[in-house]
């Protein structure tokens, strides 16, 4: 694939991650599937682009970049970020990519205020 192909792929799984946010925790069975079709692209992806999955990282690993606790838009993001194309991500109800990031990053803090 080239460059234009994965950013079209990419703008793909960025819908999808959109579209958890409307269903999350109204439909959580529809979040569910547009969470594994995001997931099969970002596998695509990430076996083209880096020839791996990037799904798993060994202990004591330091993050490129700062995770939100989603597992999947993280690896979104890294894509993102390494292919330098955030502006070529298409902004969706409202959401771009970094205000994405803050979403599934107070989501997931939300979740650890419970763990006390």
């Amino acid at each position: 694939m080239n460059k234009k192909e994965h950013i079209t792929l990419l703008n793909k799984v960025f819908d999808h991650l959109q579209q958890i946010t409307q269903w999350v925790p109204d439909n959580l069975t529809v979040a569910s599937e547009y969470n594994n079709k995001a997931l099969a692209i970002i596998e695509i992806l990430e076996q083209d682009i880096f020839g791996n999955y990037r799904g798993s990282f060994k202990r004591g690993h330091v993050h490129k970049y700062e995770l939100t606790g989603s597992s999947n838009f993280d690896r979104f993001y890294y894509m993102v970020k390494e292919l330098k194309c955030e502006k070529q991500i298409k902004k969706v109800c409202y959401f771009d990519v970094e205000n994405m990031h803050q979403y599934f990053k107070q989501l997931n803090e939300l979740r650890e205020t419970f763990n006390k």
